[in-house]
């Protein structure tokens, strides 16, 4: 008998290691650029131009996947 619990789980992704850490995923809705989470797809960012959308999607962490 083993006096430890064996974890269910692996252990969860850090900031540094998450898959968003790249390229968010990008749309143009109506004129504006959406930034999106490439995992969940929770919205992270929109703005009128594309590079501002990345730039702010880069600083943003998913508020639902924690990626």
């Amino acid at each position: 008998m083993h006096p430890e619990t064996y974890p269910t789980t692996g252990p969860a992704p850090t900031h540094a290691t998450a898959p968003s850490m790249g390229m968010a995923a990008l749309f143009y809705l109506h004129g504006r650029w959406v930034a999106a989470c490439p995992v969940c797809g929770c919205q992270l960012a929109s703005a009128r131009s594309q590079r501002r959308a990345e730039r702010t999607a880069r600083r943003r962490r998913c508020p639902v996947c924690r990626a």
